[in-house]
């Protein structure tokens, strides 16, 4: 059974043999945090899912056992933790919630997103636009490459943000274009199918 008390950045809380759940204080309860873990972790090709809960600062990691095991796993954490807790953990997106909102009609706007290659792209841009004090909601989806803002921007200013970070935002308004992205995300479920396969 692992020592817990190896680790000083983290607490196991629950563990199987290909999942994980730790509790990691200096997420300080902060989603940017959270976020910007997600995304370190899931660049490992043997984490199969990451998934936060930042309010009780709880990070679940779905992994295979065979590729990295989870001793590996662990001593991962505690390295890239320790650099965690030296940062400062004011973020920007603490910042942004102190403005004030625009005057204006709220607006949802649904959009289609090319260029991301992995679930970490779309949790980039998910941080990335909620970081702005104007959106009150932000949900990126890389498997079916659609973003959800619902704030005070216009579709022009998302497009925007979107664009000036590598990526490419497109209306899915008519008919047309939305068909467009149904094959697009029905390719793009094919081909992860495929990759998942491979695996096994």
């Amino acid at each position: 059974m692992i020592q817990t008390q190896e680790f000083s950045q983290f607490i196991i809380a629950h563990q199987l043999q290909r999942r994980i759940r730790i509790i990691v204080p200096s997420l300080f309860r902060n989603k940017e945090r959270a976020t910007i873990l997600q995304i370190l972790l899931l660049k490992r090709a043997a984490i199969e899912e990451v998934r936060c809960v930042w309010q009780i600062n709880s990070i679940t990691i779905h992994f295979d056992p065979e590729q990295f095991p989870k001793q590996n796993l662990l001593k991962l954490l505690e390295a890239v933790l320790v650099n965690f807790a030296q940062k400062p953990h004011a973020s920007l997106s603490k910042i942004s919630e102190q403005q004030q909102h625009r005057e204006g009609p709220k607006q949802d706007i649904v959009f289609g997103i090319g260029g991301m290659s992995c679930a970490s792209c779309a949790l980039f841009l998910e941080m990335v636009l909620s970081r702005h004090a104007d959106n009150l909601h932000v949900s990126i989806n890389y498997i079916s490459e659609t973003g959800n803002v619902s704030g005070y921007l216009s579709k022009e200013e998302v497009f925007k943000i979107v664009e000036d970070n590598g990526y490419q935002a497109y209306s899915i308004d008519t008919l047309a274009e939305r068909k467009l992205l149904l094959e697009s995300g029905h390719k793009h479920l094919l081909r992860n199918k495929h990759e998942t396969t491979s695996r096994y």
